[in-house]
């Protein structure tokens, strides 16, 4: 692997460790909840996607179905979100926000917002502008590969 690709991968290791040391799990309401980042990442599938099947939520964390499961499962119990029977389809069941479960993603969203900026408070404006440019680029060549059928 050429230098400049090792490289890039290093620098993503560093970019994932740090994006999880101030992960959405560790907000005050990610704490306050007890929410893992898993649970946090199917909570805003939800959101994102407006009502998904459980297999659709499964294919969005690259986990398998009785996974996807288990962890909706959990945030039923805790009224964060809620099954409901698919209108059109019977044997398909959505998964909906509640009142309670949208309150807490919005809550982690404003709260992930405040931290965000207190980091890029700590870059340059060059960094900052370098830092939108590289991952806008990354994020559209990884969804190339995909459209292409390649990842």
């Amino acid at each position: 692997m050429r230098q400049l690709e090792q490289h890039i991968l290093q620098l993503m290791s560093h970019a994932q460790h740090a994006v999880n040391r101030i992960g959405a799990h560790k907000t005050p309401t990610g704490v306050r909840i007890g929410l893992t980042s898993l649970q946090i990442a199917v909570l805003a599938v939800v959101f994102r996607q407006e009502n998904p099947t459980m297999s659709e939520v499964a294919a969005d964390q690259y986990v398998h179905r009785p996974a996807a499961t288990r962890l909706v499962s959990e945030l039923v119990t805790r009224k964060l979100i809620a099954r409901v029977p698919d209108p059109v389809d019977r044997r398909v069941v959505r998964l909906h926000l509640t009142p309670k479960g949208r309150t807490a993603v919005d809550r982690i969203h404003a709260e992930l917002g405040e931290t965000f900026a207190r980091v890029l408070q700590h870059m340059t404006d060059a960094e900052r502008q370098g830092l939108l440019l590289g991952l806008t680029g990354f994020i559209r060549a990884v969804t190339a590969i995909e459209a292409e059928g390649e990842s």
